[in-house]
Order: structure tokens, then C-alpha cells, then sequence
């Protein structure tokens, strides 16, 4: 869903509870590997750049990955969740696949050094 809000902790704060629970958590795992990368808002989602963006759709999340080889790479790790091109979706916090998105954010910063 696109919300007309400037920031990224405007975009939080617009947030249904369950969904904010899931973006925060995704934005703070983020940050434990790019903690100089405070990202902006691009398309009306946050946006990470050069890394990744998180968006709050109508059903779901996405994660999206400006890596588009790392999702592939990873796809059968990310099991049932919906995988697109470069986005991973899920519903719920605990359907998030949080080693994955680690395993890949720290292979993007393995990349970048």
C-alpha cells in the first residue's frame, strides 16, 4: 500500500500494528549490517540504498533485494514464501525468514567491502 508520508518513521508510525512489528524488525536487522546506511524514502517505501527496500503491501511484505542473483541463490532456503524477482514476501513476523535475509545482507556486505 502506498501512504503519503515524507519519512521513514512517518511511513512506521502510518503502519497497521502487525505490519509495523514486521518493518521495524527488518529495518533493525538492517542496521546491525549497515548501521551507516539510514535510508530514505524512494517510491513511496523506505529504501536502503545501494542494499535493499522494504515495502508494506495490501497482503503482505516485501523484501526487496537489489541483488537479484542473491534471491535466486537462496530461493530454496526461502521454502513456500511467495519469491519474486528480487522480493521476498510474507504475511506474518513469523513467517519472516530471518537467517536468510541475514545470510544474504551479510553477503552483500561481504561484497561492498
Amino acid at each position: 500500500m502506498q501512504y503519503n508520508v515524507n519519512s521513514i518513521d512517518e511511513y512506521i508510525k502510518v503502519l497497521p500494528p502487525d505490519r509495523k512489528e514486521i518493518v521495524v524488525k527488518l529495518i533493525s536487522i538492517f542496521h546491525e549490517y549497515f548501521p551507516e546506511i539510514k535510508g530514505d524514502m524512494e517510491y513511496k517505501i523506505p529504501s536502503f540504498n545501494p542494499v535493499c527496500a522494504i515495502a508494506s503491501q495490501k497482503h503482505y511484505v516485501s523484501f526487496y533485494v537489489y541483488g537479484v542473483d542473491l534471491i535466486d541463490k537462496y530461493r530454496k532456503e526461502l521454502g513456500s514464501l511467495k519469491v519474486g524477482k528480487s522480493g521476498i514476501r510474507f504475511k506474518k513476523l513469523e513467517q519472516m525468514p530471518e537467517k536468510t535475509i541475514r545470510t544474504i545482507l551479510s553477503e552483500i556486505k561481504a561484497k561492498k567491502l
